[in-house]
């Protein structure tokens, strides 16, 4: 059960796809000037450690249906709120967008598993969801 759920939050990090964009456009910012592919650079790098937050946490629960559909539900929770925050963060807003309808994928998700109260819940839409908000990330890294 809990190698199922494991891969679950793996497929989120692998099929989310930070290879180097290079430089595209700067932009002005409060403290100087930044370069977009540093902006997607420190986006992606929050949204790894947040991944990362997922699969850890899930494999310290303990390996019942009970804690991992609890932890599963808190886990996705926390990368919802990490990914609102992770907008805020960002200048454009069709970017804000897609992250934005990222942590609604991560909210739907931690819902439906805390409804059903299994943890065997379709993961493939904030997987997806993800991959479009951060499309130059590997999550898996």
């Amino acid at each position: 059960m809990r190698r199922l759920l494991v891969l679950g939050a793996l497929a989120l990090a692998t099929l989310t796809g930070c290879q180097q964009t290079g430089v595209t456009r700067v932009f002005e910012v409060e403290r100087g000037f930044y370069s977009q592919a540093m902006e997607d650079y420190v986006l992606c790098g929050y949204a790894m450690d947040a991944v990362r937050l997922i699969v850890s946490e899930l494999l310290k629960a303990p390996n019942n249906d009970a804690a991992l559909t609890r932890q599963t539900v808190a886990s996705y929770g926390k990368y919802a709120s990490t990914l609102r925050d992770l907008a805020e963060r960002a200048s454009a807003d069709d970017r804000r967008g897609l992250i934005l309808d990222a942590a609604d994928a991560a909210d739907a998700y931690a819902s439906e598993v805390d409804v059903r109260d299994t943890y065997h819940v379709d993961v493939h839409p904030v997987i997806v969801a993800s991959h479009e908000a951060f499309p130059d990330c590997n999550l898996g890294s």
